[in-house]
């Protein structure tokens, strides 16, 4: 008995030793890289019926040299988040449609010259492209009934505009009266 009890004093021993070790290690300043390893959480959106909230979360792809972000959907009451897009350049402003069955978001994939909006459903699978346009698209918005989306673009360039960039004579006035 006595033996069992010098056991259990040892082992609490050197349990507690081996605690304040780990607890007493020397604390270090936080670098630029550890605040690029933060994760950010940006552009939550709660579902229409307040069940469900999109979020995009960016982290640090140190191989590529950018910060990759992609969409999540989360129940509000906690836990069962799953990451709903997984693009190789990522994706931003999720937009619930009205009826909650499709996200909307902006992602630059496959052949994409400039961002377009590509729609996926809640439940998971793959995205499609909704749009084709010639300049990238932001500022993307459902109408209230579910049937358009809105969003924002600047014009096409111009076949002079194009000539005059691709010589470097693109130079632009901003205040010709400046004195």
């Amino acid at each position: 008995m006595n033996s069992l009890r010098a056991v259990v004093i040892t082992s609490l021993i050197l349990l507690v030793g081996a605690s304040t070790g780990v607890a007493q290690t020397k604390r270090r300043p936080m670098s630029i890289v550890d605040l690029i390893n933060v994760p950010s959480l940006r552009d939550p959106q709660l579902s229409p019926d307040g069940s469900r909230l999109l979020y995009v979360l960016g982290k640090a792809d140190w191989d590529e040299n950018k910060v990759l972000s992609h969409i999540w959907l989360a129940d509000v009451e906690g836990g069962n988040a799953f990451q709903l897009t997984n693009g190789a350049d990522g994706e931003s402003s999720p937009r619930w449609s009205p009826d909650g069955s499709l996200v909307a978001f902006v992602a630059k994939r496959n052949d994409d010259e400039e961002d377009q909006i590509y729609l996926v459903k809640t439940a998971g699978g793959e995205a499609w492209r909704l749009t084709g346009h010639a300049t990238g698209v932001s500022r993307i918005q459902w109408s209230p009934d579910g049937d358009r989306i809105y969003f924002l673009a600047s014009d096409e360039k111009s076949e002079e505009q194009k000539a005059r960039e691709e010589v470097k004579d693109d130079v632009f006035a901003f205040d010709e009266d400046y004195q």
